[in-house]
């Protein structure tokens, strides 16, 4: 699989969803990692901001990395040290796990209703 193929970018983005999401156990255990949004930042870090809360709307230079963007478009050769490069976004708190489960939820009523 050449490593600038889009088959190749889903996978890594796939694989990175699923280390993030064990990371982050037990804040991330209520959601599906297909769920996550990935962004590319470029944020540096150091002694003084390593511990500081980052929210995704404060950051100006973001990019949603996508399954079909070629990953030495997204991050170059060689990306900078000491820098986060990637954050991963949680789905809002009103967001199902799964996008089909309210409209499943409205067919079984619905099924359920006499004639």
């Amino acid at each position: 699989m050449p490593l600038c193929s889009p088959t190749f970018l889903e996978h890594v983005l796939s694989t990175l969803k699923k280390l993030i999401k064990a990371e982050k156990t037990p804040k991330f255990d209520d959601i599906a990692v297909d769920i996550l949004t990935l962004w590319k930042a470029s944020i540096p870090v150091t002694a003084a901001t390593k511990h500081n809360a980052m929210l995704i709307t404060r950051i100006d230079d973001k990019e949603e990395l996508l399954p079909m963007d070629e990953l030495l478009d997204v991050f170059g050769d060689t990306p900078a040290k000491k820098t986060v490069h990637v954050i991963a976004e949680r789905p809002s708190q009103g967001a199902t796990n799964i996008p089909h489960v309210a409209q499943g939820q409205q067919l079984r009523q619905s099924l359920l209703q006499p004639w």
